[in-house]
């Protein structure tokens, strides 16, 4: 049989529930084949992904039959654990079946150790109670993987004992009305937020802790709401908070949210790292359990996070461009003062900005229900208000709040006192921290500040922008389902809330993005292959954009193609949201990345064949997956290059009579990376805090404790370790080296230690030595930057010219590393 007719018989089989008939047949295609297929959606023939369950299709067992069975075959066994990618296979098992198939994840265990435990680390199957024992005993891995035991049994703990006091403090808070717990609620973000110097880690990090207690109590039918009017609840919360009305209730809400900042912090800090980042890895040293994160690891989630504010800067300026050619031409900014009109000018550029990331995502509408019809709105007419509302709030309650904690007239780090001067001298209307009118108080708000303003698109925003409280499922800790991030507006009744410490995000582009992503059908991200196809004509690019008739012929597919005598570039057009964490990032992979790839490596396996659509012939093929997402980009997934779309577009609409020469030389010039460094270096080399971000200090190996299984040795370490380094500090440097040595003795794989003696040979002169610990460093931890610079002064000092390849070796692996 054809590899069609193999699918379409295997296809039949699995449609008449014959599942081993189906997986027998399919198994003909080779494992590749087989695990591509069985796990493909089609819409064009119903097919479903065989492997997981499908919830919608209830009498589909035959993932059931997979699991337990066929793959215990052990040429099947075999193959498909010895395939390219095995932990996305297992992420069906473990993440999209009830199976639980002992014998399985014991002969997993046992023959492919590496795959299991990183399958169990992606699934975060340690969380769960029902899994864990098994996890846990002692003959399921052998001793050199046992450390991963004892990461997963701790974590559990740990995690379960956070729960356990939040579910307790819970029963006495749900005793209290909902607005009264919203009160102190606001009371404590406000004031960590300010404690913190507003800091914008910190902030991300109170947004985590708000969305999950608000999901957390709103899902608690115990608690009650009074039903308070605006005025009501400003009057209550003055009492609350200045006058000390239900203190109880205030310790209560202040000790819960503690806790779930714990839970969060350590979430962010070591769950999430350790279950979806394969570069940070626990190690023992001195029996005490740490973990490090590898530079390379480090460097890339900080590039990645570059990536959103190169991007913001590029949108920015087309939107300044935009409105200063608009003043030019007559536009006014309203304003009644200097500042506000400064301020309002701000704001216009900003909403430019957006409108324009906006216009090139193809994200230009909303799609309403109205009457039970689908209505299309313009994107601006919605998210003006929001915006403008969202920057005035900023502007006037927490850029004031800022200019008093930074000019110190207070002297004070209370945010009460500092809040009540606010309000107190503030020659606008009241400040309050929070959003909390009714519906029509909100409406007649925004009819105000806007004449053109729409009721009845008013009401669609909040629909579209609110959490409501009804019919919410149960609550679950590990998938949290409300974020403040893109949902600001808490529906109660007919009243909405928000602090304002969140809703200010709304001024930022990503809120918007990811928002209208959700809101928009296919049929619009489709569209945005024509923009990248117009501007790749433009630039005089062969380029053919197949049509839906000829993508339902290929088996793959690829969006455009571009070619020429020598050169074919297969991409494939993604849109997706944005992501901003470790697990939205693995998500990303799993749903997004590796189908794209999947797509096109099939698609270049077609077009090499004999088709009527387009072939390749002898030509070199490069493929890209060209995706609005900022993280991973320039990284290769499944021999496929992850590519910025917004950078395309940005530097095809403005190249200033620009053009590429060739197809290899823009080619070249996406897969070096070169338009993003070009914007990224100057950002970096010229802000303070992006300096910090990339400095040698913090590109030191990452090291972090968890827990200390014997604290004697842990405070012998840390005394050593302090007086070795200040003995050296003194200039005693033979004594510092003893020092440090005491530390190699309870720990000879420590990358501080060795780089820290070396250092110190080099001080005195003794370069064998020096470079002795030096490479120790390196077999550790290698391509540490930190080590790397010093090894290369002392090569230097010593007169060995092999100092300069060291160099290079540096810039090559961090180019905005900053050496100073």
């Amino acid at each position: 049989m054809t590899e069609l007719q193999i699918k379409e018989a295997a296809l039949k089989a699995f449609n008449n529930q014959d599942y081993p008939k189906a997986f027998n047949i399919l198994w003909e295609l080779g494992v590749d084949g087989f695990l591509e297929y069985s796990q493909r959606n089609d819409r064009r023939t119903k097919k479903f992904n065989w492997l997981s369950k499908n919830w919608k299709r209830k009498s589909h067992k035959g993932y059931s039959y997979f699991w337990n069975t066929f793959v215990l075959k052990e040429n099947v066994f075999t193959a498909c654990f010895s395939s390219k990618r095995p932990v996305e296979l297992l992420h069906n098992y473990f993440s999209k079946t009830d199976v639980f198939n002992e014998l399985l994840e014991i002969k997993l265990a046992k023959e492919y150790p590496s795959i299991f435990i990183e399958a169990i680390r992606k699934n975060e199957v340690f969380f769960r109670e029902d899994r864990i024992d098994f996890l846990l005993k002692d003959d399921l891995l052998k001793e050199e993987y046992q450390i991963h035991q004892d990461v997963w049994e701790s974590f559990q703990i740990e995690e379960l004992h956070l729960w356990k006091e939040i579910e307790a403090i819970l029963l006495d808070i749900e005793k209290h009305p909902l607005e009264h717990i919203l009160f102190f609620t606001i009371e404590y973000f406000e004031t960590n937020n300010f404690e913190t110097n507003f800091d914008i880690v910190n902030q991300s990090t109170l947004a985590g802790v708000y969305s999950f207690f608000i999901d957390l109590i709103l899902r608690n039918s115990n608690i009650k709401q009074e039903g308070l009017s605006s005025e009501q609840f400003e009057m209550d919360f003055v009492k609350s908070v200045y006058e000390s009305e239900y203190i109880q209730l205030k310790k209560l809400v202040f000790k819960c949210l503690n806790y779930i900042k714990k839970r969060q912090v350590f979430n962010s800090r070591f769950f999430q790292p350790y279950c979806f980042n394969s570069k940070f890895q626990p190690r023992y040293i001195y029996e005490s359990l740490h973990f490090y994160e590898s530079p390379e690891s480090y460097y890339q989630w900080n590039v990645d996070e570059i990536r959103y504010k190169v991007s913001e800067l590029v949108y920015s300026k087309k939107g300044s461009d935009i409105v200063e050619k608009q003043i030019e031409n007559a536009a006014v900014i309203h304003s009644r003062r200097r500042e506000d009109y400064l301020d309002n000018k701000t704001l216009a550029c900003n909403l430019q900005a957006l409108i324009e990331v906006l216009r090139d995502l193809k994200l230009t509408h909303f799609y309403l229900k109205e009457d039970n019809k689908s209505v299309k709105v313009e994107v601006e007419k919605i998210i003006k208000p929001l915006y403008v509302y969202a920057f005035n709030r900023y502007t006037r309650y927490y850029k004031v709040l800022k200019s008093i904690k930074a000019s110190n007239s207070l002297k004070t780090n209370n945010w009460q006192i500092a809040n009540l001067h606010l309000v107190v001298n503030n020659q606008e209307s009241s400040q309050f921290p929070f959003i909390y009118s009714s519906e029509e108080e909100y409406l007649d708000l925004n009819t105000k500040a806007d004449q053109e303003f729409k009721r009845e698109i008013g009401l669609q925003v909040l629909n579209q922008f609110g959490f409501k409280r009804l019919r919410l499922k149960r609550f679950d800790r590990f998938n949290v389902r409300y974020s403040v991030i893109d949902t600001p507006f808490v529906i109660l009744d007919n009243y909405i809330f928000c602090p304002i410490l969140f809703f200010i995000n709304f001024s930022s582009q990503n809120v918007y993005v990811n928002s209208l992503l959700k809101n928009n059908n296919r049929d619009t991200a489709i569209q945005i292959e024509d923009v990248l196809n117009n501007l790749l004509v433009k630039h005089k690019f062969n380029v053919k954009h197949p049509t839906k008739k000829e993508v339902d012929l290929v088996d793959g597919d690829s969006d455009l193609i571009l070619f020429d005598n020598d050169n074919v570039l297969l991409i494939q057009v993604k849109r997706t949201n944005l992501r901003l964490d470790y697990k939205a990032q693995y998500n990303e992979l799993i749903n997004t990345d590796l189908k794209a790839a999947n797509q096109l490596n099939n698609a270049e396996k077609y077009f090499s064949n004999e088709n009527s659509i387009f072939k390749i012939g002898n030509r070199k093929v490069t493929k890209w997956i060209v995706s609005n997402s900022f993280e991973k980009v320039n990284t290769t997934i499944n021999d496929c290059l992850k590519v910025n779309y917004l950078d395309i577009v940005s530097f095809l609409s403005n190249t200033e009579g620009m053009t590429f020469k060739t197809l290899p030389n823009f080619i070249s010039f996406f897969n070096t990376d070169t338009y993003f460094t070009k914007i990224a270096k100057p950002l970096i080399d010229n802000v303070d805090a992006y300096k910090e971000i990339f400095s040698l200090t913090k590109m030191n190996a990452r090291n972090f404790l968890w827990k200390d299984f014997d604290s004697f040795k842990a405070k012998k370490y840390s005394h050593y370790y302090k007086k070795g380094i200040e003995l050296n500090r003194k200039g005693e440097h033979n004594n510092g080296i003893k020092a440090l040595n005491e530390c190699l003795k309870l720990e000879k794989e420590d990358v501080e230690v060795h780089g820290a003696i070396a250092n110190m040979y080099a001080d005195i002169g003794n370069y064998e030595k020096a470079f002795f610990h030096f490479n120790k460093a390196l077999e550790i931890i290698s391509n540490n930057p930190f080590v790397l610079r010093n090894y290369a002064i002392a090569l230097r000092e010593s007169g060995d010219e092999s100092f300069k390849e060291v160099y290079s070796q540096i810039t090559n692996k961090y180019p905005f590393l900053n050496m100073s």
